[in-house]
């Protein structure tokens, strides 16, 4: 994926989780409309494949857990 010079490696993991918990899709980082059209050719983030993932994956959450 591209990385922005001056982009926070932890600041854009919060934006990330913040961005799919408000969409409630799992697609790739929301960089805006205009490079969004840079990064991946379109307006919108593409949604992740989920038949690319390979390896073993356990989703676990709590009945109250905010995050």
């Amino acid at each position: 994926m591209i990385r922005y010079v001056g982009d926070n490696g932890s600041a854009k993991s919060i934006k990330y989780f913040k961005q799919l918990m408000e969409s409630g899709k799992i697609e790739m980082f929301d960089y805006g409309p205009a490079d969004n059209v840079k990064v991946y050719g379109q307006p919108k983030p593409p949604l992740y494949d989920p038949s690319f993932i390979e390896v073993p994956v356990t989703l676990v959450r709590g009945k109250n857990d905010k995050l």
